[in-house]
């Protein structure tokens, strides 16, 4: 028994050293299997394509859109307080005019105006006032800057009423008058990475100093700053405001400053008369002063997409590639290989296809 231990143990033995030799035997030398790092940056540097030179950064357009609505139907008219009025007392008010004439029946019959709306709550839909830039931006600066103004159509509705008599009956009618609102221009311009415009007009059916006849106003400052575009707003407290940035035709951030859907469906009664008007008018003190920072479009300045190889990308082109570049300096010094491309999911929050 002992004479068969002995071949056993051998055994064991000589194939124990015999794949500890084959292991050392086999291990080939340090700089025939680099560490990972170093055959990270061996391929490379077989990767780099001969004779590319870099890419002058793209330039990209962008349209900004600063606009007010009222998202209620119904709006109260402040020329009349929101009241039922004869019609002998809507003849006194300055810039008021009727759509129905009542005739002989004139003496007895009672007006009541009404306002209409947007009729929407979001951004999307008809406006009071909507001004528009439109530029391109290369990183660095703003250049063919132009602005827009535009203005809506006010609509006010005015019901007719009359009681009936010993030989006529009573009755109502209704008519709609339409006109083109009052628009105003406002300095508007840019220098360096910095911008600034306003919306403002007013209902050209009201003059000052009847609360809503006061123009509406809204301003709008912008700054890039390392790939990113701060907006800051000071508008009032009446209508709804809002903007939408777009770059190179598409959306990329919409977003409502100032929503006053809260106020009610319909806000035509005569409470809304002096509320509205202060609401409208506080705009000088700053009550609706704030500020956002969203990120440039991604690729929107840079030589090519982040998903792409290619050239090395600036920092400055896009807010990705400097986080990219902050962990990886090889893709804005080098080239953009596919290892910049892998890391744009960790360190931008986006995938790459």
């Amino acid at each position: 028994m002992g004479r068969h231990l002995l071949p056993i143990v051998l055994i064991l033995f000589t194939s124990a050293c015999g794949s500890a030799v084959q292991s050392e035997e086999s291990a080939p030398a340090a700089t025939e299997n680099p560490a990972p790092d170093q055959a990270a940056a061996m391929s490379r540097r077989m990767a780099e394509p001969s004779g590319t030179a870099a890419l002058t950064a793209g330039t990209t357009h962008y349209q900004v859109a600063f606009k007010s609505w009222i998202p209620q139907f119904w709006l109260v008219d402040p020329a009349t307080g929101g009241l039922p009025l004869a019609y002998a007392a809507t003849l006194l008010i300055p810039n008021f005019s009727n759509c129905h004439d009542p005739g002989w029946l004139a003496p007895i019959t009672t007006v009541y105006s009404r306002f209409v709306g947007d009729n929407h709550v979001g951004y999307d839909g008809t406006y009071r006032t909507l001004t528009t830039v439109d530029f391109d931006w290369n990183g660095s600066s703003i250049s063919n800057y132009k602005t827009t103004l535009y203005v809506g159509t006010s609509h006010r509705v005015l019901d007719y009423f009359w009681p009936g008599g010993l030989w006529w009956s009573g009755g109502s009618t209704e008519c709609w008058e339409a006109r083109t609102g009052n628009v105003y221009g406002f300095p508007s311009s840019a220098s360096g990475a910095n911008f600034t415009f306003a919306t403002w007009g007013s209902d050209s059916f009201l003059p000052p100093g009847y609360g809503l006849g006061d123009p509406l106003f809204g301003q709008l400052w912008g700054a890039f700053s390392g790939g990113n575009l701060t907006l800051t707003w000071n508008t009032g407290q009446f209508p709804s405001f809002g903007f939408q940035v777009q770059a190179t035709g598409q959306p990329t951030y919409t977003k409502t400053v100032n929503d006053v859907w809260g106020l009610g469906s319909d806000i035509s009664s005569p409470l809304y008369v002096p509320i509205i008007g202060a609401k409208l008018n506080c705009w000088p003190l700053h009550c609706n002063y704030a500020s956002v920072t969203i990120p440039a479009p991604v690729g929107s300045s840079c030589a090519h997409p982040l998903c792409s190889t290619g050239v090395p990308l600036t920092s400055s082109c896009s807010s990705c590639a400097a986080a990219v570049c902050s962990h990886d300096p090889y893709c804005c010094s080098v080239y953009w290989d596919s290892i910049c491309v892998s890391e744009v999911p960790t360190y931008c929050g986006m995938s790459c296809p």
